[in-house]
């Protein structure tokens, strides 16, 4: 029996292989691979500026559109409001009627009736206050002037000289009573003479002082030197006839 031999677990004895002398060196043990160098640690990637620069100016970009189409349908709608405008004002409303034309003002280029002779109709004048513009030449001075005749209230016919007495001034012969009233400051209750010249109202239903005695269209307001000069009217027929002026 072999001498035990204390066994050192430090240098433990080479196993006995067969074929292999003791003590034949035995090839060196593969060097263990080299620890593993820890993985560099990378720096993180610089910011994509130019995307986030980007994506920063993509809200202007939205804003600035919207504005600028904001701006344009201002200038639109402007632009088509003036149009309108202008388009309304050029053509006549509907809803506005054209102004009347006065029974005592005659049509353009119409040719009015001469006396002394036939100057108007009884139908023409049948209603009160109806009137019918004239010429009258007087046969001493040869002069025309301006004349109108009236069918007053009762059936009376005036007749009397547009001619202002002792001026140049034409009368005329209003039967708008707001007109009087606005442009005269009287206030009639039925139509009237009156003097653009001097404002002179005067009424046909009432006599003032005529240097050959009364003379019808009293003078109601403003200041005149007497009432219209009275043409003599008569009727033959149909016919109202103007005879002879004052």
């Amino acid at each position: 029996m072999e001498d035990d031999k204390k066994i050192d677990p430090f240098h433990p004895q080479e196993p006995k292989i067969p074929g292999v002398p003791e003590g034949a060196a035995r090839p060196p043990k593969p060097a263990a691979p080299p620890p593993p160098s820890p993985k560099a640690v990378l720096p993180p990637p610089p910011p994509k500026r130019k995307t986030q620069e980007k994506s920063e100016h993509l809200p202007l970009i939205w804003v600035g559109s919207i504005v600028a189409a904001c701006l344009v349908c201002v200038v639109i709608a402007w632009w088509s409001h003036q149009s309108k405008m202008r388009d309304d004002a050029a053509a006549p409303s509907a809803d506005v009627p054209a102004p009347a034309i006065s029974a005592n003002k005659p049509k353009a280029n119409e040719k009015l009736p001469e006396g002394p002779g036939p100057v108007a109709t009884t139908r023409e004048l049948e209603k009160a206050w109806s009137s019918r513009k004239f010429t009258f030449r007087n046969p001493v001075t040869d002069e025309r002037v301006p004349a109108m005749v009236v069918r007053l209230p009762g059936g009376v016919l005036w007749g009397f000289s547009l001619r202002e007495p002792f001026g140049t001034c034409e009368m005329e012969y209003i039967t708008d009573l707001g007109e009087i009233e606005n442009d005269y400051h009287y206030r009639a209750s039925h139509p009237m003479v009156v003097d653009p010249c001097n404002r002179a109202v005067f009424d046909l239903t009432d006599y003032g002082s005529g240097p050959n005695g009364p003379v019808r269209g009293s003078i109601v307001s403003g200041a005149a030197v007497r009432p219209p000069i009275a043409i003599e009217m008569s009727t033959k027929g149909n016919d109202v006839v103007a005879d002879r002026i004052e």
